[in-house]
């Protein structure tokens, strides 16, 4: 009868190798892109408004003078109106209006973007994120240039990489990033080691067990 030691041995490295494979899943949820970017876009808006002298009875138009994508300008005036209504301003327009108003906001997109890049912790990826604005504010009566400048915000962190696809958002394209191709690859041949693994560990219990 042959001894079933080296049976057990290709068992325990076959179980081994699927724990090693098969990403921890120990910790919170990452948040997909577009939370993270809506969080970057109430950080600058926290900021822009920090420097205009608002209050209850203040009227501000908000416009972006060069044509925008339309995902990034919903992300960008979502934000801003968001964090108006904090600040208790609802007289906001972001079409121009017959009605004389306090300030005009003035806004483009320099940079909307996330990228990955390869991660030395094992079965994640870097992902990271940048928004920045040019944002000039005008006094409304007058026309008068009160402030220009430029806002940027960025975030990096780790995921598990066969969460990406969740993560990314289908209805806006700047959620979306290229995968490092070397880590595209792997991501497609580690469930098949898995699943080859899995195989190996029924046949060898079973094997046993018919000894």
């Amino acid at each position: 009868m042959r001894s079933p030691n080296k049976y057990f041995i290709a068992l325990v490295l076959a179980l081994y190798l699927i724990i090693q494979l098969c990403p921890s899943r120990v910790g919170s949820q990452p948040a997909d892109n577009l939370t993270v970017f809506n969080d970057l876009m109430s950080t600058i808006a926290q900021k822009i408004f920090e420097r205009l002298p608002l209050d209850a009875k203040s009227s501000i138009l908000i416009r972006s003078p060069i044509s925008a994508d339309l995902g990034g300008r919903w992300l960008v005036e979502h934000g801003l109106v968001k964090n108006l209504y904090q600040h208790g301003v609802s007289n906001i327009y972001l079409e121009k209006s017959d009605s004389t108003v306090c300030w005009i906001l003035d806004y483009q997109i320099l940079g909307l973007n996330v990228s990955y890049a390869r991660s030395e912790q094992k079965n994640s990826i870097e992902r990271a994120f940048g928004l920045k604005l040019a944002v000039r504010a005008l006094d409304g009566r007058s026309g008068r240039l009160f402030w220009l400048d430029e806002f940027q915000e960025e975030f990096h962190d780790k995921v598990p990489i066969q969460d990406v696809a969740k993560l990314e958002n289908q209805g806006f394209a700047f959620t979306h990033g290229q995968l490092p191709r070397a880590r595209m690859v792997k991501s497609y041949i580690e469930p098949v080691v898995v699943m080859m693994s899995t195989a190996a560990v029924i046949y060898l219990f079973f094997r046993l067990r018919s000894k």
